[in-house]
């Protein structure tokens, strides 16, 4: 389960800019859930689906059986309203340009979990 969450996190972080292309029609409403964590903490979850060399400031994690999309973010360093927008994006479905991880996560799990996936 816990790598099931960090692979969808993966698909979520190395943030860089959002695409306008549209998210997938059938794209969940995902509970949206906060977690203000210690720097260190929040560094330790989200810079394991950053990219090498990059520093995370917060991240989202994706998890659809639940319905839910928790960011996490720095207590100590919160997310500035740009940022936070982001990772709201991401709950929405939005990719990163150039990107279709999310799009293709729910297509994944659509295909994994058909019978138990909510309209």
């Amino acid at each position: 389960m816990t790598r099931a969450i960090i692979g969808i996190a993966a698909l979520l972080f190395g943030c860089t800019v959002i695409s306008s292309k549209p998210t997938p029609v059938d794209w969940p409403k995902l509970k949206i859930i906060t977690i203000l964590a210690s720097h260190a903490e929040m560094r330790e979850v989200c810079g394991k689906v950053t990219g090498p060399f990059m520093s995370p400031q917060g991240c989202a994690v994706i998890q659809f059986s639940r319905g839910e999309c928790i960011i996490i973010e720095s207590a100590d360093f919160p997310l500035s309203p740009s940022n936070r927008e982001h990772e709201y994006e991401h709950c929405a479905g939005k990719d990163h340009v150039g990107e279709s991880t999310l799009a293709d996560g729910w297509l994944k799990y659509k295909a994994t979990h058909h019978a138990r996936v909510k309209k």
